[in-house]
């Protein structure tokens, strides 16, 4: 008996995990999406943010809807104090609507690590994302440059995340 149960419950989880491929959001083909989300910085024992805290960021669609064109979000960077942006282009969208991807990039002074994770959402209206930079000094290392989790000092942490529509 547990295990006929067992079965119909993975069975059912199988189903579940292809209807929501099948039938997940997709991204509207050409479309560009524009909007703003809250940032958060590690300038503390926690990631935090103020109100009115917010980035602009933007993305276009490919015009067969497969990739996402062209990325672009701001952020300003406490460390240093400035502004910066993420950005990424030809990332490709999975059939379930997700994109995202991660990079660096080395300087005189250290390392910026990036984090970009998408999805579309309301049937391609809208997009959620988050993205982050992580800025490493020079002799310094942080554990986990590419995870979202809040990164303890040495990292300079910048994270946005929110949701953007459909211009």
């Amino acid at each position: 008996m547990r295990k006929g149960l067992r079965f119909s419950a993975v069975t059912g989880l199988a189903l579940l995990v292809v209807a929501g491929v099948a039938f997940g959001a997709h991204a509207l083909a050409g479309r560009t999406y524009a909007g703003t989300g809250q940032e958060y910085e590690n300038n503390g024992p926690h990631l935090q943010t103020s109100k009115g805290f917010t980035e602009h960021m933007s993305l276009t669609v490919s015009t067969d809807g497969t990739r996402v064109e062209h990325f672009k979000g701001y952020y300003v960077y406490y460390c240093g104090a400035g502004k910066s942006y993420v950005d990424g282009n030809k990332l490709k969208i999975s059939p379930a609507g997700r994109f995202g991807g991660v990079g660096s990039q080395a300087t005189s002074n250290g390392t910026s690590y990036f984090v970009l994770r998408g999805r579309f959402i309301d049937g391609g209206q809208k997009a959620a994302i988050t993205y982050q930079a992580t800025f490493v000094s020079r002799g310094e290392t942080a554990p986990h440059p590419y995870s979202l989790a809040y990164q303890p000092s040495p990292a300079c942490q910048n994270k946005v995340s929110g949701t953007i529509a459909v211009k």
